[in-house]
């Protein structure tokens, strides 16, 4: 270096006492001052509306404009107002040293060139916005490369990006865009960091120039046939959080070497490059955001939905056994009932307030399981026997529509290991509906078959039925909670639509899985696993 760093005056320009503080420290080997007379460069950190301070330096002064994160309006007032370099506000203090050594020590890129050249990556920055998201990052890939290629004047270029190979489960430098190689090379190279020559920069976040490859040192092997120059540039392409990869160039188009001219045009570019990618990412990540907040948004509303159409189903639901409780009790109090009719009406009020308990009973079983607070009681049982008290329970409505049973219990005696009462409430959803939307004279089918899924055996339950089927549009949300494959206006069967929501809860806390196989005018059929018993399967 000229001169030792410490007799050199820099004027820093900025109202934050506190950044002044920070600089000062995270740099000692420089003198900063508000002092311009004699100051060898400018720091300047002011807003885009205080830009034209820029134009009353010195000429002779090279300037540093500092910007906030991402505010490419600040950068590109700056760039405007002839700054040599713009940088992030909140740039590590390793690469603003770098970028003041190169304006202090190193022939710098001459301001027109460095404008003309900056606006153009800007320019970029603004139609990337416009664009759609995947054409958009390879365009402006593209167009980086061509910029860097016509202002150094070379037949190489190559701009590689960090990501993360699963095949390797490595960080591998891939190329994005590139001019002069193969697309065969494109696609098959795949360097990591810390490997010559883009990995060495990648890693250490530091530029090379390197005169002759061959002679480098670097493992580079020689007579390479698609290199006709022996020089080589490569930059880091930073943002203020990370390196985000390389810019690689060889092969000058004149034949001649490349020198530190070269070598502060191509970091300058890389620099702006690093911010338009940066916010390219940035963009693109909030549109998928956006998009994802739309989704939920819709998400949220058909649930509103849903719980509305909940509580008009959960008034119909009382309000019907209530209607008919008072009645009877009226009818009781009247005194006009015959002695032998009270047993009667009394079963018929028992019978509505077993129905009120049930629903009742639904409903703390969906929040619990629905707020996550439901318990689990593991055990050994034989789920045939669970199939039986199943059938039972659905009894009365199964011979009110004279449907025929079919229970396979051969395929279906297997001591499972799950929460039996849970069980019993999954299986008693699926066989409710598939009595409840049968045809008269219909059929029910429970069969059973083992499954193995990763290692872990499971009994596989299946529930046909012979009704309409499951309408395509419900397909898809049929174990969403509130949903009923009727209209409560269309004289739908009673129910919350809560019963496969149930179903599925239930399901997934036991880490098995419940699903509609298939659905059709002939019927429909539902399977959902339960654990087995360890050594179950074979028994």
């Amino acid at each position: 270096m000229e001169e030792t760093t410490r007799r050199i005056r820099i004027a820093l320009l900025t109202s934050d006492e506190e950044f002044r503080r920070a600089l000062t420290a995270a740099l000692p080997d420089y003198r900063f001052s508000d002092d311009l007379p004699e100051a060898r460069l400018a720091i300047v950190d002011v807003r885009a509306d205080e830009a034209a301070l820029i134009a009353g330096l010195p000429p002779d002064v090279p300037v540093l404009a500092l910007v906030g994160a991402r505010n490419f309006d600040d950068a590109r007032a700056m760039m405007r107002a002839r700054a040599d370099d713009v940088l992030d506000r909140a740039a590590p203090a390793d690469q603003l040293r770098q970028a003041i050594e190169r304006l202090l020590f190193h022939p710098t890129v001459p301001r027109s060139v460095s404008a003309a050249l900056s606006s153009e990556l800007f320019y970029l920055r603004d139609v990337s916005q416009a664009a759609s998201e995947g054409m958009a990052l390879l365009w402006l890939f593209n167009r980086i490369v061509d910029i860097v290629a016509q202002a150094l004047g070379v037949d190489n270029v190559s701009l590689m990006l960090i990501e993360f190979d699963p095949e390797t489960k490595k960080e591998l430098l891939h190329i994005k865009a590139a001019r002069g190689l193969t697309e065969e090379i494109i696609r098959a190279t795949r360097i990591e960091l810390g490997q010559p020559i883009s990995g060495l920069v990648a890693e250490r976040g530091e530029a090379m120039l390197i005169a002759d490859v061959e002679t480098a040192g670097l493992g580079i092997a020689a007579n390479r046939p698609r290199y006709h120059g022996k020089g080589l540039l490569s930059v880091p392409i930073k943002t203020r959080r990370q390196t985000l990869g390389v810019l690689n160039v060889n092969n000058k188009t004149s034949g001649g070497s490349f020198d530190d001219y070269d070598l502060a045009l191509l970091v300058t570019l890389c620099n702006q490059a690093a911010l338009a990618i940066d916010n390219a990412w940035m963009y693109d990540r909030l549109n998928q955001h956006a998009g994802q907040l739309a989704e939920l948004n819709k998400r949220l509303r058909a649930i509103s939905q849903a719980k509305s159409e909940l509580i008009v189903n959960l008034s119909h639901e009382l309000k019907t056994p209530l209607t008919a409780i008072q009645g009877y009790v009226d009818l009781l109090r009247s005194g006009v009932v015959a002695a032998d009719r009270i047993p009667e009406i009394l079963a018929k009020v028992h019978d509505r307030t077993r129905n009120l308990g049930r629903l009742a009973g639904r409903l703390i079983t969906f929040f619990a399981l629905d707020s996550g607070l439901a318990k689990y009681y593991f055990q050994s049982f034989p789920f045939d026997v669970l199939v039986q008290k199943c059938l039972d329970d659905q009894r009365p409505a199964i011979e009110a529509q004279a449907l025929a049973v079919q229970f396979d219990r051969d395929s279906l005696h297997r001591f499972v290991h799950a929460d039996q009462a849970q069980y019993q409430e999954l299986l008693g959803a699926l066989l409710e509906n598939a009595v409840k939307f049968n045809r008269p004279e219909g059929t029910v089918r429970l069969r059973g078959e083992t499954a193995d899924v990763d290692g872990r055996a499971y009994l596989e339950v299946f529930v046909e039925d012979t009704g309409h089927g499951v309408p395509d549009n419900l397909r898809a949300t049929i174990f969403e909670e509130f949903r009923q494959t009727d209209d409560l206006l269309t004289a739908k069967p009673a129910g919350l639509g809560l019963g496969l929501a149930i179903a599925r809860a239930i399901s997934q806390g036991h880490g098995c899985r419940i699903r509609l196989v298939k659905s059709d005018d002939a019927g429909s059929v539902f399977a959902f696993t339960v654990p087995l018993e360890k050594g179950a399967a074979e028994s």
